[in-house]
């Protein structure tokens, strides 16, 4: 099983830290299209982009988007990234998505709530979510 990690570039540090406690616990595969693309950002967050560059991350994680059996995201603050990451995993691959947030205006978003299968406000939720997907594909 293989769940793709969708996460504002801001977190990358605890997302990391995230992935691999979910692995540890759970043994489920991550895709953290920050770390295990093949294409790496050599830029900051803030900086401008080659379009070329940018579609080739966009294609990148997409691809490895459809290869996963769920996505999972971690969103406490706005990313609109992300936001597209939920959208096509909810409504053009048809996969479920697990929505996490401490933050109640996330957690409360009309549209995220709509495209997410389940919405959680802590990792030991989301730990929980993940564990019941596991056992059904058991």
């Amino acid at each position: 099983m293989k769940w793709y990690f969708a996460h504002p570039e801001t977190d990358k540090v605890y997302a990391r830290a995230i992935a691999s406690s979910i692995r540890l616990s759970t043994h489920i595969e991550t895709f953290n299209p920050f770390y295990d693309g093949k294409i790496r950002n050599p830029y900051k967050n803030d900086e401008p982009k080659d379009k070329e560059f940018c579609e080739g991350i966009m294609e990148q994680d997409l691809l490895e988007m459809s290869k996963c059996d769920g996505l999972f995201a971690i969103l406490n603050e706005p990313s609109s990234g992300v936001a597209i990451e939920i959208y096509f995993a909810s409504k053009i691959l048809h996969i479920p998505v697990i929505l996490c947030s401490e933050n109640p205006k996330i957690l409360n978003h009309v549209w995220l709530s709509a495209l997410a299968t389940s919405v959680v406000s802590s990792f030991d939720q989301l730990l929980e979510k993940l564990k019941e997907y596991q056992s059904r594909c058991q």
